[in-house]
C-alpha cells in the first residue's frame, strides 16, 4: 500500500541517533538517568559515567524491491536492485 506524503506532514524524531559508550565502569542506579541528546556530554548512572556520540553514520548503498504480477505467466514477480551512494575510485 502506497502512502502519499505531503510537504505539511510531520516528521518523527530520528531514533538511535545517539549513541552511549561507557568511560567510567560502576553499578548502575536504581532508576534510569535522563540520557542527553547532545554528543559529548556525560551522565553518571549510579557509579557509571557514560558518554554519548552521534551514531548517525552515512548510507552506503539503498535497496529496491519491486513486486509486480507477471501477466504471461500468471505469477507474482520480484525484483531487487542494490543502488550504490558513494563513489568509488579504485
Amino acid at each position: 500500500m502506497l502512502r502519499r506524503i505531503s510537504f505539511n506532514d510531520e516528521m518523527a524524531e530520528p531514533k538511535f541517533q545517539m549513541g552511549y559508550r561507557l568511560v567510567t565502569p560502576g553499578i548502575s542506579g536504581t532508576s534510569s538517568p535522563l540520557w542527553p541528546t547532545a554528543p559529548g556530554r556525560r551522565v553518571t548512572d549510579g557509579t557509571a559515567v557514560w558518554e554519548s556520540f552521534d551514531n548517525r553514520r552515512p548510507l552506503q548503498s539503498i535497496r529496491l524491491t519491486f513486486r509486480f504480477h507477471d501477466k504471461t505467466s500468471d505469477n507474482m514477480r520480484q525484483l531487487s536492485l542494490v543502488v550504490p551512494l558513494t563513489e568509488r575510485t579504485n
